[in-house]
């Protein structure tokens, strides 16, 4: 079983522990955190996906984040 994540509702109560591959792959409702950074000057910071992951591997991203771990 690879990474854990809490399973939620439309009200964000949590109805289950779930693996994150699985929520995904079902469309399940589950938390996740993302930010914008952005210099004093207002530009975006826009980085590269690594290669070995799931999710649009090398694809460009302006948003940093990721699943939120169960009772994080």
């Amino acid at each position: 079983m690879g990474e854990l994540v809490e399973r939620v509702d439309e009200q964000d109560r949590v109805i289950g522990v779930v693996d994150r591959d699985e929520a995904i792959r079902h469309g399940w409702l589950h938390r996740v955190a993302t930010t914008v950074c952005r210099d004093p000057q207002g530009r975006v910071l826009v980085h590269r996906r690594p290669e070995h992951i799931s999710r649009f591997p090398g694809h460009y991203d302006w948003l940093v984040g990721g699943g939120v771990e169960v009772g994080e």
